[in-house]
């Protein structure tokens, strides 16, 4: 008697295209929702929490209707737990709520992107996100371009709350925001982008028409940003893939790095010479910069300054040394992420701290492993996350949590896709599917 047959049917189209849309969503949100509080009148507030409520929400829905209690994100629960059990001790003992409220979101919307990634069905999630992220940056050239060749005055400059750009390089050059409500925002954009670029032109799925004109925005508009850190993670992100490109050792791959090296150098080149003005007041604020203050010293006091650091044990509580407080009149912000969490947090904040350089240290060995032992994809969004764990901000603005959960939502879609040395994948998971009597091939398609 023949066995009865199992097959199962796929996911329907409905079911597999919904998780890419909310990603594709979040992404969008990130991207122009600064652009949206800074020249719609009234939104500026409604748009501050938007795409993290919208999250939430999502994140809250299919965590209800999950019937797989394996795949709850539990790690995001209990955190999210623990910060709203602190937070509330905080008020209590005399914080304002919209301190409090301001400091849970801050250390939660990191993860709600990695928590509902976590509940849904993963395909396509890649090629969405990826998809995405190109289109935020090739929309944010030209408005780096007219924002640079404007006066700080200019309504394209405006930031929110004021008529005039804050940041402006010497000769009154602005620092470009780009749809970002600060400059903040468009340097992290940058080596997310360009990761997603590099990702987009290694893969069948996502077309190079997509890939190029993104690779060739973050690099036109890495140049004309006016931020050294945004030069300095990209260049993290190059070196990474022409890392990769060397160790895999083929004559493809070490052909694909000198045409890669050949084409970011013509990019720069060329755009150096037809906005020469932006660029000298570019180099000349390094120049004033590097003379004015001790740059490995901040870099390294960002870093390990929170391990000599006074703090109480339950800290001052989240959100105390935030922007968002001081500018309500609470406090004075800590600008570096590691020792505002130890002020904030007190010994949780010591031990995330230290959990976080462990993580950006793995991420680096997991860089130096190679594209025998994992993906390009992850690697490329480990290049991109390594700085911004060891020096960089992850809860300081809007923006920078947005980025920060894009990248790590990256690098974990990633840590399944296999060794980057196997033959170009298809950025997609299937569902395995029971064979049938005809033995009908099961797995994933990565």
């Amino acid at each position: 008697m023949n066995p009865p047959n199992r097959t199962s049917i796929r996911s329907s189209p409905v079911i597999s295209a919904g998780p890419a849309v909310v990603v594709t969503l979040y992404i969008l949100l990130w991207g122009f929702e600064g652009a949206v509080r800074k020249w719609v009148p009234g939104l500026d507030s409604t748009f501050y929490v938007a795409r993290d409520a919208f999250i939430l929400v999502a994140l809250l829905a299919v965590a209800l209707l999950s019937s797989r209690a394996r795949r709850q994100p539990y790690l995001v629960w209990i955190f999210m737990l623990v910060m709203l059990v602190v937070a509330c001790t905080s008020v209590i003992g005399g914080n304002p709520l919209a301190v409090g409220v301001i400091g849970i979101r801050s250390y939660v919307a990191p993860l709600l992107l990695v928590g509902f990634i976590s509940l849904v069905d993963k395909r396509n999630l890649v090629v969405a996100a990826v998809r995405a992220v190109c289109v935020v940056a090739v929309v944010n050239l030209p408005l780096t371009i007219a924002q640079v060749l404007s006066s700080p005055a200019a309504v394209i400059n405006k930031q929110v709350g004021d008529g005039t750009a804050y940041f402006v390089n010497p000769g009154d050059v602005v620092r470009a925001s780009g749809t970002f409500s600060s400059p903040l925002g468009h340097t992290q954009m940058l080596p997310l982008a360009l990761a997603a670029s590099l990702v987009a032109l290694n893969s069948k799925v996502v077309s190079k028409s997509v890939a190029l004109p993104t690779l060739f925005a973050v690099a036109v508009m890495t140049i004309l940003s006016g931020s050294r850190g945004a030069v300095v993670s990209d260049v993290i992100v190059i070196v990474a893939y022409l890392y990769i490109m060397v160790a895999l050792g083929t004559f493809r791959s070490l052909g694909v790095a000198v045409a890669f090296t050949t084409v970011i150098a013509g990019v720069v080149a060329a755009t150096a010479s037809f906005f020469p003005t932006v660029v000298d007041s570019f180099l000349l604020r390094v120049d004033q910069a590097s003379k004015a203050e001790d740059v490995s010293g901040r870099v390294l006091g960002s870093t390990f300054d929170f391990l000599t650091m006074q703090f109480t044990i339950m800290g001052s509580g989240p959100g105390a040394a935030s922007t968002a407080a001081q500018n309500l009149g609470i406090g004075l912000a800590v600008e570096n992420d590691m020792p505002r969490w130890v002020t904030e947090l007190g010994v949780l904040g010591f031990v995330l701290a230290i959990a976080r350089l462990c993580i950006g240290v793995w991420l680096v060995w997991i860089i130096l492993r190679g594209p025998r032992k994992s993906s390009m994809l992850s690697l490329l969004f480990a290049a991109v996350l390594a700085p911004v764990m060891l020096t960089g901000v992850i809860t300081l603005t809007p923006s920078s949590q947005g980025a920060f959960a894009i990248a790590l939502a990256m690098f974990i879609l990633g840590r399944g896709s296999g060794p980057a040395d196997s033959p170009p994948a298809r950025l997609t998971r299937r569902v395995p599917v029971h064979a049938d009597a005809r033995h009908e091939p099961t797995g994933s398609a990565t």
